[in-house]
């Protein structure tokens, strides 16, 4: 058996203890969005921070993809609202409807399969599907839908949005999801510029909604209505 090194233990918790790399540098802008996303839910923060990061370590062959997963993933969980963990007790409230009352009804038969006026047993089968579409959609709401559900949440507003105002807002989503999701799954050609500036538009429509105005902004907008002379 060769005896370790006389500085083998001090060489282990040199390696252990070795400095991290350097977070990632945040803009002004940045770590305020961050502080922001952090008060709606800690995950939130993690997952734009953990972006970018993972992006700004260019020793990481896969950082492209890594970050655009981040980003999605961020997307997804604030447009969509905690929802119940009952959906496969809901199935099966309807399974079991459906299986007791087919047998009873005289509208379904092997060889005709279903035909005819709705008799009790059918009508309580409907009846209870339609008590489980009602939950499904107010529970799990089209993906449209639920961002139009989140950007009131975003605008600090429980009014609608104007339709024409909230078009433009989808497809800026939609199109930031697509490319996200395209290059989280390796499947669309980028570069981390591209990526970059993908980002940026997320933060951007992100910064708008959920940060107040700084004095300092007021202070120039100030500035600037007393230099046209309209303040």
């Amino acid at each position: 058996m060769i005896p370790p090194k006389p500085d083998a233990e001090d060489d282990y918790e040199s390696d252990a203890q070795a400095d991290p790399k350097p977070a990632v540098p945040l803009s002004r802008e940045q770590q305020r969005l961050h502080g922001a996303l952090c008060e709606r839910g800690v995950e939130l923060g993690a997952m734009y921070l953990g972006g970018l990061r993972v992006l700004h370590d260019a020793s990481n062959p896969d950082r492209v993809a890594q970050s655009a997963h981040s980003m999605r993933e961020l997307m997804e969980k604030i447009v969509d609202p905690k929802r119940p963990l009952g959906l496969p007790a809901k199935v099966n409230e309807v399974e079991d409807r459906f299986r007791d009352q087919k047998p009873r009804t005289n509208c379904h038969s092997d060889s005709a399969g279903w035909a005819g006026t709705i008799d009790p047993p059918l009508r309580k089968i409907l009846q209870k599907l339609e008590d489980f579409l009602d939950w499904f959609a107010a529970y799990y709401p089209r993906r449209k839908e639920r961002f139009r559900h989140a950007l009131s949440r975003l605008e600090g507003t429980d009014l609608d949005v104007a339709e024409a105002s909230f078009k433009v807002h989808w497809g800026i989503w939609k199109g930031l999801d697509r490319y996200f999701q395209g290059v989280s799954h390796h499947g669309k050609a980028t570069s981390t510029e591209e990526l970059r500036r993908r980002i940026a538009g997320l933060e951007d429509f992100l910064a708008s909604r959920l940060l107040p105005t700084t004095f300092d902004e007021l202070d120039a907008i100030d500035t600037l209505l007393k230099e046209s002379g309209n303040a």
